[in-house]
């Protein structure tokens, strides 16, 4: 059994693994996801179920373009098994930056770590580089809850 000290090196080292996919366009960057992943994207109000249908939902518009994610502060939590991170990322991709807060849970699976749930959320608006916010696009009332669509840099992570 491995100590808490190598699991969370493991999650970090497959986090910086994920990060420099996203960066890329890549798609292995999906494969990162555990088969049966709940993901949590800034786009929708529902979760995407699974790997294949987040890649089948996503690929096209994330293998696009390069963007640059940068991590801005992280914690990781280990509690037995299972790992949760938290993040605050600033994603540049184009002219747009996005500051996004994400919460990664990462636990073993058959196919060894992988991340079981991410949820990702917009911390203010999209803004231009170099100029003042733009708009993150439509609100919409979903379950007495105030909820915004942005199309958010390429792919929602």
């Amino acid at each position: 059994m491995r100590s808490e000290a190598e699991f969370k090196e493991q999650v970090l080292a497959n986090l910086d693994k994920s990060t420099r996919a996203f960066n890329n366009g890549d798609p292995a960057f999906f494969d990162d996801f555990a088969k049966d992943a709940t993901i949590f994207t800034v786009d929708s109000a529902q979760p995407v179920k699974g790997r294949e249908a987040y890649r089948q939902s996503h690929a096209a518009q994330f293998t696009s373009s390069k963007r640059d994610k940068t991590i801005l502060d992280r914690s990781i939590q280990i509690v037995g098994d299972v790992a949760v991170v938290t993040q605050t990322a600033r994603i540049k991709q184009a002219d747009l930056t996005a500051t996004v807060r994400q919460t990664y849970v990462y636990g073993n699976t058959d196919e060894g770590l992988k991340v079981k749930h991410l949820h990702t959320g917009l911390l203010g608006a999209e803004q231009a580089t170099g100029s003042t916010p733009v708009s993150t696009g439509a609100i919409r009332v979903l379950s007495d809850k105030i909820a915004t669509v942005p199309a958010v840099l390429g792919v929602a992570q």
